[in-house]
């Protein structure tokens, strides 16, 4: 197998993680039609989880929602948290 090289996940990807884990396919098979790591599999399962299952559309509202919130801080309250920190 040739070494893997780091890629995010596509839409179509995470479509084909929801379908095989329907069908009751590993995260190790799903990683390997993939060309990923099963960990790539395990993590977006952990963290793009509802609260029944994993959704392909849940899991991309949530991820746009985890980089929003990395994006919005107001670099003021963070220039002003450093002063005080030091």
């Amino acid at each position: 197998m040739p070494k893997k090289t780091y890629r995010r996940l596509r839409k179509a990807d995470c479509n084909i993680i929801y379908r095989m884990r329907k069908v009751g396919n590993s995260q190790r098979e799903i990683a390997y039609v993939l060309g990923c790591a099963q960990s790539t599999v395990s993590k977006e399962l952990r963290r793009n989880r509802g609260l029944t299952a994993y959704r392909p559309k849940q899991a991309q509202q949530k991820s746009d929602y985890r980089q929003w919130r990395k994006r919005s801080r107001e670099p003021v309250f963070v220039g002003e948290l450093e002063t005080s920190v030091r």
